[in-house]
């Protein structure tokens, strides 16, 4: 249980630095730091979805006693819908998250459009 008081903790506190990006961000305060800007929210949302969906994989475990015969953050969110741990609509808007965060491996900074429609992506959630 100690693990998962730690994962909370971790959770907590990627949501929260995510959330201080996107707001410095969305101010446009900052014009000449837009890109790094935008590559701390990157970095920041993909660290969060990780710690998410591995806090969630800790809770399906250790609290709910579900067993996980694959673990990935798909298979985590399939059991947790299963398990009615997550909504339907929960399920959707995490999926896309894992699949934005699936991209965000390096391309960012490859192809600025992709990274521009990424931002809104994670802005919007």
């Amino acid at each position: 249980m100690e693990k998962l008081i730690l994962k909370k903790e971790a959770l907590l506190k990627a949501l929260k630095t995510l959330e201080r990006s996107l707001k410095a961000i969305q101010s446009k305060k900052h014009p000449d730091f837009y890109e790094y800007l935008r590559d701390s929210v990157i970095k920041r949302f993909e660290y969060s979805i990780d710690v998410f969906w591995k806090f969630l994989r800790r809770y399906l475990e250790d609290s709910l006693k579900v067993y996980l015969a694959i673990i990935s953050p798909r298979e985590v969110l399939k059991k947790a819908l299963e398990v009615r741990v997550i909504s339907e609509k929960e399920y959707e808007v995490l999926s896309d998250a894992i699949k934005d965060r699936n991209l965000t491996s390096h391309i960012y900074k490859l192809w600025p459009s992709l990274s521009r429609n990424l931002l809104w992506s994670i802005s919007k959630r």
